[in-house]
């Protein structure tokens, strides 16, 4: 078990927040409780509530950094490559992986809905909502360019958005070990499944529309 650990004046809330990290990394995010992270910080059983009304409250502060954290390195990606290409899609899905391997916890706070007061949260929600634009307008713009099938792009950012979700759900659950690669090398097949997904979205001369509300390009 983690010893105490002491905190800068005036730093209180974001102690609490790095703090209540290490506790669902130990114990998950059911079963963290403010009592105890007051008690591994050294404060009174009190302390906590000046800052978070409950551990819904504390968990959707952590939610909030990770997914901070997770619009940084999406912007970066995005920003990488030039603008109406699929190499922009691509980029952000492996933004997200790459989120998604290097803060387990942080994905697991975010994924844990019933955890976590996502309506509480503006920040949060404006947050998400800008992430998906980006999505939106790198297929869009790979549209126009002739790049990516004609499908309606917000359905496309959607469908984009659950592989992603879904192959790091899959590689945090262990569901890769009965599909297929074993855990060693797991992030390494997302990835790869996520490059022929990209693949898939490509516009190809002669190819009939593929579903509803598609075109041919």
């Amino acid at each position: 078990m983690a010893s105490k650990r002491s905190y800068h004046h005036g730093n209180l809330r974001q102690a609490l927040i790095d703090t209540a990290l290490e506790l669902v990394r130990e114990v998950g995010p059911q079963q963290l409780s403010l009592r105890e992270v007051a008690r591994r910080l050294g404060v009174s059983s009190g302390a906590p509530y000046r800052h978070f009304a409950s551990r819904r409250a504390l968990l959707t502060a952590v939610a909030e950094e990770a997914t901070a954290r997770l619009g940084v390195g999406m912007r970066k990606a995005v920003a990488a490559h030039p603008q109406g290409s699929l190499r922009q899609v691509e980029a952000l899905g492996r933004a997200y992986l790459e989120w998604a391997e290097r803060s387990p916890m942080h994905f697991r706070v975010v994924s844990g809905r019933d955890q976590i007061d996502y309506a509480a949260s503006p920040g949060m929600d404006l947050l998400n909502k800008e992430l998906r634009s980006l999505a939106v307008q790198a297929l869009a713009g790979a549209q126009q360019q002739g790049e990516a099938l004609a499908c309606n792009a917000d359905d496309l950012a959607v469908l984009a958005r659950a592989t992603v979700y879904g192959l790091a759900r899959m590689q945090h659950d262990g569901h890769f070990v009965q599909w297929g690669p074993g855990t060693d090398r797991g992030w390494e097949r997302a990835h790869e499944l996520l490059a022929l997904f990209v693949s898939l979205l490509r516009a190809r001369a002669g190819v009939p529309p593929i579903a509803a509300g598609c075109s041919p390009p």
